[in-house]
């Protein structure tokens, strides 16, 4: 399997960088990881970059099944940064983010289609 850095590999739309991720954590629940960086968003440094992983923080969106923002800061990743529940998570470190999905694929979660 991929490591977590390789899967961030940006899709560049829009004029924004972006990766969204389907994912089931181990105990079965299905969420979305969105993981963004551009002049618009919360990361660093606040500019257009060619890869997403060439920011040192991203803005990082955790979306249910129900399509709701979870709690980017909840047991799903436990990750840190800028973010109330309802909303994206700002300035995550990118490899803090790198370490929480390795950790999070390590435990027994998954990548669907």
């Amino acid at each position: 399997m991929a490591n977590a850095r390789d899967m961030l590999g940006a899709v560049q739309r829009a004029g924004f960088l972006f990766h969204s991720l389907n994912l089931v954590s181990p105990d079965g629940t299905p969420f979305r990881l969105s993981v963004q960086g551009s002049e618009g968003h919360y990361c660093y440094p606040r500019e257009q970059l060619e890869k997403l992983t060439d920011y040192t923080e991203v803005e990082v969106g955790v979306i249910s099944a129900d399509r709701e923002f979870i709690e980017p800061r909840s047991v799903v990743l436990g990750i840190d940064g800028d973010g109330d529940a309802g909303e994206p998570c700002g300035y995550v470190p990118l490899d803090e983010l790198v370490a929480a999905l390795d950790a999070f694929f390590a435990a027994g979660g998954t990548v669907t289609p």
